[in-house]
């Protein structure tokens, strides 16, 4: 175990960008450092999307 407190360090950012009144896009990115597991064991998610309201 690397943080003998078992913290959980976290960090999220996100965007959306409004293409019109019904449709955006989106990115964000997301890091965790659990710290129960191997040392330097990181999580890193990133996503892009679209979303159209109907």
């Amino acid at each position: 175990q690397s943080d003998p407190a078992g913290k959980l360090k976290r960090f999220q950012a996100g965007y959306s960008y409004k293409m019109s009144n019904r449709t955006s896009l989106y990115a964000f990115y997301d890091r965790q450092d659990p710290n129960n597991r191997v040392a330097n064991d990181v999580i890193r998610v990133y996503g892009v999307g679209i979303q159209h309201n109907f």
